[in-house]
């Protein structure tokens, strides 16, 4: 085991500690967060992103484990979404399933948890919720719903004049219906022109 001041190595600890620790409490989850803060090598070299996480899923193949890994978002938002996590691309190419966590574009009090990637079933919908405090005074997951985001969307990705309208549409519904001859007019006083708001429909 090492000493409490240091920090286990992905890929290096794979077999000699953290196997183990899984067997030894029978784990059915292994959560690195951020995968940068443990892994040996540069996370935004392909060729060591391969060579820590070949051995982690071969392990977790052998233990049954589930593993996530969590980064964090760079702020390019010229960038789709699927490129905006931190490190390589090659991160989320080794996933086999990948969900996105962001505020809610039109409600500060929402998350929104997105899914990025599925190769093991087919898309999800996209679910809000809030964090609440429950009897204990433990932080409380509290799903809200369904949402009508990608992750493009979510993480303000720029793509131009549909998906600034798409926003713009979202939040003017967010309270309920409104008339149709109200939204055209309000788009006009927020420079939306007719087509690119029938494309946003």
């Amino acid at each position: 085991m090492k000493n409490d001041k240091d920090i286990i190595s992905v890929p290096a600890d794979i077999s000699t500690i953290i196997e183990g620790e899984i067997e030894k409490a029978k784990a059915k989850l292994l959560i690195i967060d951020p995968l940068s803060a443990f892994m040996h090598g540069d996370p935004n070299k392909d060729s060591d992103v391969r060579k820590a996480l070949t051995p982690l899923a071969e392990m977790a193949q052998r233990t049954g484990v589930a593993v996530v890994v969590v980064r964090h978002f760079n702020k390019n938002v010229d960038t789709r979404a699927l490129y905006r996590g931190g490190g390589s691309i090659g991160i989320i190419g080794a996933a086999r399933s990948a969900l996105a966590v962001a505020q809610h574009p039109n409600d500060d009090e929402l998350r929104v948890l997105v899914p990025q990637k599925a190769n093991l079933s087919k898309k999800a919908q996209s679910l809000s919720y809030t964090i609440v405090t429950a009897e204990n005074g433990a932080a409380r997951i509290e799903w809200r719903g369904t949402v009508n985001l990608n992750a493009d969307e979510l993480l303000h990705v720029n793509q131009g004049e549909v998906a600034r309208a798409k926003a713009w549409i979202a939040d003017k519904l967010k309270d309920g219906p409104v008339l149709s001859t109200e939204i055209e007019a309000a788009a006009m006083e927020a420079s939306i022109s007719e087509s690119t708001l029938k494309r946003a429909n």
